[in-house]
């Protein structure tokens, strides 16, 4: 069995695999990588640590930031779609590119501004979200996760035909948990994993922030729930 992990980039995409992978017993993939694609310092990740090959096994839990219909996900599978706050999301995506890859050489330099940044992202996470309304799949939050992942990751379990026990579930929150996260993926510089929290986006967005995001994401916002208007 394949369940494939579909996100908008930075929304828990990772930690999500994990929690998935251990309790149903199969490994985390990354759908990009393969073994004609993947660069060196993948031999010290955890999802590929001493294993021979790359490439997807037939059974595994793999992370995609792929629309539906792509040809990467040409092969038989379950889909989870984890959603995030879109304003977290573009915190967390634009902190990843300026530090974390500069810093690890995946990208030279990033000087795009903030505001800039955001609506790009904002248009980028509207365009996901939308890809995928109406698909049949499983849809989870990241902010459930957070709040309230026991049940969370029971209801999930039974949407993919699994029946999670309550001490399965604590185990690989334990296992698998953001400080344990950091911990395996020490060997990059920086942080993979950056401060995963609910609501970071009040410490970062200006009133022009919050306009533009507004503009082209407010009514996403309001359609998932995580605000009622656009007074926010």
């Amino acid at each position: 069995m394949r369940i494939i992990v579909a996100e908008y980039p930075k929304s828990g995409g990772s930690w999500l695999c994990n929690l998935l992978g251990e309790l149903v017993q199969l490994p985390p993939r990354d759908i990009y990588v393969d073994d004609t694609n993947h660069a060196p310092h993948l031999a010290m990740h955890p999802w590929y640590k001493n294993e021979n090959t790359f490439s997807l096994p037939p059974s595994c839990v793999i992370k995609s930031h792929e629309k539906p219909g792509s040809g990467l996900h040409d092969f038989e599978h379950a889909t989870v779609h984890l959603v995030r706050d879109g304003r977290d999301v573009t915190v967390s995506k634009y902190y990843f590119e300026k530090e974390f890859c500069v810093l690890n050489g995946f990208n030279d330099r990033f000087d795009i501004p903030f505001n800039v940044f955001l609506t790009k992202t904002a248009l980028e996470w509207v365009e996901y979200l939308d890809s995928w309304r109406g698909k049949q799949q499983a849809v989870c939050s990241y902010e459930e996760l957070i709040e309230d992942p026991v049940t969370t990751l029971n209801n999930l379990g039974h949407r993919l035909g699994f029946d999670f026990s309550r001490d399965a579930i604590e185990l690989a929150l334990e296992k698998h948990s953001k400080s344990n996260m950091r911990a395996s993926l020490s060997f990059f510089k920086g942080e993979f994993v950056r401060k995963g929290i609910i609501g970071d986006w009040k410490n970062i967005f200006d009133d022009t922030s919050k306009y533009i995001f507004k503009k082209h994401a407010g009514n996403a916002l309001i359609e998932l729930g995580y605000e009622k208007d656009l007074t926010w």
